[in-house]
């Protein structure tokens, strides 16, 4: 089996699954900071995920179609993305790479030193913004 930063090397293309989500967007965000091409697409896309997308340049598309994916190196699914959606069972029909939203962070900042984890019910958004704000 590949280690994460060998897996990342040889990857270029990422599409974004469910990129309209605060999660999801950012991670989009942050992945397109590193170098890569990112696209997604989602349905009910808005503000102020899709302001976040718009600022950085990184297009996605309104809603699910097999053809939106196109010859990525990856894709990245998003939590809420279930069986029944065309574009995930295209990628499992075509057998194409694909991680979850918690593995490709993990690929992302897998020599990090140290990690900061938040988890729960509630606060997960506005609780790493405070940790980022203070550090």
């Amino acid at each position: 089996m590949q280690t994460p930063i060998s897996l990342l090397k040889d990857i270029k293309k990422i599409y974004f699954l469910g990129i309209a989500g605060q999660l999801m967007s950012a991670l989009a965000c942050l992945t397109h900071s590193f170098g890569y091409e990112v696209t997604g697409s989602d349905e009910n896309a808005y503000p102020p995920a899709t302001d976040y997308l718009d600022h950085q340049h990184i297009p996605y598309i309104e809603g699910h179609k097999p053809e939106n994916i196109g010859s990525p190196d990856l894709i990245v699914l998003g939590n809420h993305i279930r069986q029944g959606n065309v574009e995930l069972e295209y990628l499992l029909k075509n057998n194409l790479p694909f991680v979850s939203y918690p593995q490709m962070v993990q690929m992302l900042f897998s020599n990090a030193k140290y990690r900061i984890v938040v988890a729960g019910t509630h606060g997960k958004s506005s609780t790493p913004s405070l940790l980022g704000w203070i550090i």
